[in-house]
């Protein structure tokens, strides 16, 4: 799937009727893209409100943004998102922490480490 312009998501794309994190358990085929989270706060992005992010799916590119997938910063988490939602780390300083939050849980969906036949189940912890 194409990912999305900054144009394409500020100027009066359809209401997408989908869930964030609600339900969603980590892997790949469970989520279906671009997921949605409604923002319980709308922040700012120019005179723009935005209410809602918009996140196309993750490439291993996008993950260039930082330097490990291991204890993300704040700043590191809002870069994969500015990444996957094009939406600026700037704008999406703005975040309440609740909205933060389900947007991290839902960076936890496809950040958590793959289990090789030689891993045991505390390996896979994040």
């Amino acid at each position: 799937m194409a990912k999305k312009s900054e144009n394409e998501l500020l100027d009066g794309e359809p209401e997408l009727d989908s869930e964030l994190v609600d339900g969603a358990e980590a892997g790949e085929d469970e989520v279906q893209y671009p997921v949605t989270h409604v923002l319980k706060k709308p922040i700012k992005w120019g005179k723009k409100e935005i209410t809602e992010l918009v996140f196309n799916e993750p490439t291993a590119g996008d993950l260039l943004a930082i330097e490990s997938t291991g204890n993300l910063t704040i700043a590191e988490i809002l870069k994969l998102l500015g990444k996957f939602s094009l939406v600026p780390p700037s704008v999406l300083k703005q975040l309440a922490p609740w909205d933060l939050n389900a947007c991290i849980d839902w960076v936890k969906l496809f950040l958590a480490p793959i289990k090789g036949p030689n891993d045991s189940e505390s390996d896979s912890e994040l």
